[in-house]
């Protein structure tokens, strides 16, 4: 399951908060994380864009593959 960021409105502060891909974003700060208060809830909103991170590990790519080639002709105009 994907873990997500979220930011609270009023203060700031910052969480990270494992959800299942099709789950709604969550509208105010949750119970068990640290930080919670019950008299006076958070508001909050999911960052877009973070935690995204690709690693090619395994069989199947190589290390040419994506490297500059050294060599190579430049355009001289």
């Amino acid at each position: 399951m994907p873990t997500y960021v979220y930011i609270c409105d009023e203060t700031g502060e910052e969480f990270e908060y494992i959800q299942g891909i099709n789950s709604d974003a969550l509208e105010y700060w949750p119970e068990d994380v640290n930080g919670f208060d019950a008299n006076k809830p958070k508001k909050v909103r999911r960052k877009i864009g973070s935690g995204i991170g690709v690693m090619l590990k395994g069989t199947g790519f190589y290390e040419t593959d994506y490297v500059k080639k050294s060599g190579s002709p430049e355009n001289k105009d």
